[in-house]
């Protein structure tokens, strides 16, 4: 996947590697459709910055297990590996009927963009004795210049 590359070639690789049974991650891996919907689905990741998309997927990585029925009827903050960078997740079903993650808009005096809210699905889970890896219909985009 589009995904997996960006990991290899960012390093990111070797923290994921340094999971196991006692120190555990979880990755938000967004699918293919998501990169092609973020409009990236024919950019070389050879010319793309190895420090920026290594942020790309430290945004996608929470530096601990995380089990997707902790999130059923609540709202809140997940804080990943990027420093200062986190999602929102929204298990209430009031927005959507199935969990689903978002970013707050930028505030910039009066000024709030991006809007509407982009609303990311969670599609499944899968639980490894090292964490959890979810497949996400969407991209976390911690704001960084990709080249």
């Amino acid at each position: 996947s589009k995904f997996n590359e960006l990991v290899k070639r960012s390093g990111w690789s070797d923290y994921i590697n340094t999971a196991d049974s006692l120190y555990k991650i979880t990755l938000f891996a967004p699918n293919n459709q998501a990169f092609e919907k973020h409009g990236w689905q024919d950019m070389s990741l050879e010319k793309w910055n190895k420090n920026n998309l290594r942020s790309i997927a430290q945004a996608h990585t929470l530096p601990f297990g995380w089990e997707q029925e902790t999130a059923y009827g609540r709202k809140f903050q997940l804080y990943t590996a990027l420093p200062s960078f986190q999602v929102y997740l929204d298990g209430t079903g009031e927005v959507q009927d199935t969990l689903n993650f978002y970013i707050p808009p930028n505030r910039l005096q009066t000024l709030q963009y991006p809007a509407p809210l982009k609303r990311i699905n969670l599609i499944q889970g899968y639980y490894t004795n090292n964490g959890a890896l979810y497949e996400i219909d969407g991209v976390f985009n911690p704001n960084v210049i990709v080249y």
